[in-house]
């Protein structure tokens, strides 16, 4: 079939079932996201191949809504999680560095203090995901909107930042 063919059944579905899809979704979203998740719905019909040979009833659409609107549901709640684990582990770490907190005597925390400072960032959102939080690679690139490799990326390059900055404060500091 071509996309010709394809684009001219999916506006004759889109005309006769959009009202009913856009209702189902408004009555768990709001206006603007119904709005999106029905065209996505019908949108979603331009990827199927054979379409012509398939019979396309309300409910097969209706079920491409729902399930738009549980993905959408679970990224924002991933979202929310990775966002709240940010500032928490961003708060953690200032209320640590204050002076009232119990330094140790070798003065290592404030020995990764600086080193974590050199580091960008992204480098720095990476490491606390995966490492202080231990989120997996692609729970942090969901969170962060990136690709999972850039999370192995950056993660690898700030580690080995905050090693070579730890080495460099101890050599310092046994020279000293």
């Amino acid at each position: 079939m071509c996309a010709d063919q394809a684009g001219q059944l999916v506006l004759s579905l889109c005309a006769e079932y959009y009202d009913r899809v856009y209702r189902f979704v408004r009555r768990s979203t709001d206006a603007a996201t119904a709005e999106d998740v029905t065209q996505d719905v019908f949108l979603r019909l331009l990827e199927i191949e054979d379409l012509a040979s398939r019979t396309i009833r309300v409910s097969y659409l209706l079920k491409i809504a729902d399930n738009l609107i549980k993905r959408r549901y679970r990224s924002g709640q991933r979202h929310v999680r990775a966002v709240e684990t940010i500032a928490r582990v961003g708060a953690s770490r200032r209320e640590r560095a204050t002076p009232a907190t119990g330094i140790d005597s070798g003065g290592r925390l404030e020995s990764y203090e600086r080193a974590f400072e050199r580091l960008s960032d992204n480098e720095k959102r990476a490491i606390e995901l995966t490492v202080c939080c231990g989120l997996s690679h692609r729970d942090a690139a969901l969170a962060l909107g990136v690709r999972m490799t850039t999370i192995t990326n950056w993660k690898f390059r700030g580690l080995r930042k905050l090693e070579s900055a730890l080495l460099e404060d101890r050599a310092y500091r046994i020279a000293s």
